[in-house]
């Protein structure tokens, strides 16, 4: 592409971004390509964008979107959720 293109996912119409990527790499054989698509805002959301030729018209895209809202641990989140560590006897095994 001659300039930078990105998808840029909104929750509604007016809404905020929740999720982007840029558009590139390589086409597979079938001449699709995915696209990773992070958070924006803060948003939590990502996921994947799966472009390739419309089955009907070749000279068309077709879009498919995979999107997840997750929420993004800390590390110390998990250090506190993890159990104390105990010894065991030799014979306890």
């Amino acid at each position: 592409m001659a300039s930078d293109t990105a998808i840029d996912v909104h929750r509604s119409r007016d809404g905020a971004a929740i999720a982007c990527g840029e558009i590139g790499g390589s086409l597979d054989a079938a001449g699709a390509l995915s696209i990773g698509l992070r958070p924006s805002s803060e948003s939590g959301f990502s996921g994947i964008a799966f472009l390739s030729p419309a089955a009907t018209d070749l000279t068309q895209t077709a879009i498919s979107m995979f999107l997840s809202e997750t929420g993004v641990a800390t590390a110390r989140d998990i250090a506190t959720n993890v159990p104390e560590a105990t010894e065991e006897a030799e014979g306890e095994r």
